[in-house]
């Protein structure tokens, strides 16, 4: 049973693990779950709480920290009068309104659509033009974002990391063909299949939270051990299966 962040039972669990969603809405002031996830980690009954992270999903946090600061960027050149190539800004424009109440930030693909508008133009003009664009929104960004993570209450787990993949409990670590079957039979993305499975695998973990709709699928067909319980602050009747 998929339950609500809201429900009681979460403030007995004292292992968690999160998926990238939750400390993306974490960090991410923008989005529309920060408010209530920050309400949920700054709760005192939860102090005693460890959450826990694993690589899948700090490498997704640094791509969506890419997609939303270049596009940050760009909307601060636009309001600042800055001048723009006429391919890259058509393009940008119609990115903009294809993703209006939908996503927040530009895709990947139209990141790279963005790029490839610059290239070609003479003496390399436009390559300038995207390099001193992706270091004006990037520098120094992803060390700074890392800083912020660190600061945070969550806890990095790895393997050998002596606390939720210790080297007693080895011959359980995350094995690549568990995420691989999670992939063959709900078609999920890799990342969230390793997310899932390192869960799974996670030396007493009693809980997990994430915001992912695919990822709930799974979980609602039992792609979770039975002593996790997993929580979401989207609405749990829509992937709970009667």
């Amino acid at each position: 049973m998929i339950l609500g962040h809201s429900d009681p039972s979460l403030l007995t669990k004292k292992r968690v693990f999160l998926d990238s969603n939750i400390i993306i809405s974490f960090l991410d002031t923008k989005n529309k779950f920060h408010n209530s996830v920050r309400r949920i980690f700054n709760n005192p009954l939860l102090k005693e709480t460890n959450f826990y992270y694993a690589q899948p999903s700090l490498l997704e946090l640094k791509d969506h920290w890419r997609r939303k600061r270049l596009t940050e960027a760009i909307e601060i050149r636009y309001e600042e009068g800055y001048g723009f190539f006429k391919k890259f800004s058509t393009a940008y424009n119609k990115f903009t309104e294809a993703n209006k109440d939908k996503h927040d930030y530009l895709l990947d693909y139209q990141i790279k659509e963005l790029r490839r508008t610059l290239e070609g133009i003479h003496n390399n003009e436009g390559i300038h033009y995207w390099n001193e664009l992706c270091l004006d929104a990037l520098d120094s960004e992803i060390s700074t974002l890392e800083t912020s993570l660190n600061s945070t209450r969550f806890i990095y787990a790895k393997l050998n990391d002596d606390d939720v993949f210790p080297i007693e409990d080895k011959s359980n670590w995350p094995k690549w063909e568990e995420a691989d079957s999670m992939i063959e039979n709900f078609c999920l993305a890799s990342n969230d299949a390793a997310i899932l499975n390192m869960t799974n695998k996670g030396l007493d973990i009693d809980a997990f939270i994430t915001n992912d709709g695919d990822m709930l699928y799974a979980v609602a067909n039992s792609r979770l051990n039975n002593d996790i319980t997993p929580y979401t602050f989207l609405n749990p009747k829509k992937f709970n299966i009667n």
